[in-house]
């Protein structure tokens, strides 16, 4: 119960803090200015997947390591 408590306030600080920063950034001229000009859509959704190929890359690297090592 204790673990469950404490993984739910770090979840909800986190999310507290996010709340705050796009509060704050919604704010300021510079993102109402980035917010309405005009996007490359295709530039943005080809820089998001290769963002996550990255990160899967990262994790198969991290899984691949812990196995050589016999973490469990």
């Amino acid at each position: 119960m204790k673990r469950l408590l404490l993984a739910l306030l770090k979840i909800g600080i986190s999310a507290g803090i996010l709340t705050w920063l796009f509060v704050q950034a919604q704010r300021n001229a510079v993102f109402a200015d980035l917010w309405e000009r005009p996007k490359n859509w295709g530039l943005l959704v080809a820089s998001f997947a290769l963002s996550f190929a990255a990160v899967v890359v990262t994790l198969v690297r991290w899984h691949y390591l812990v196995r050589a090592l016999g973490v469990p």
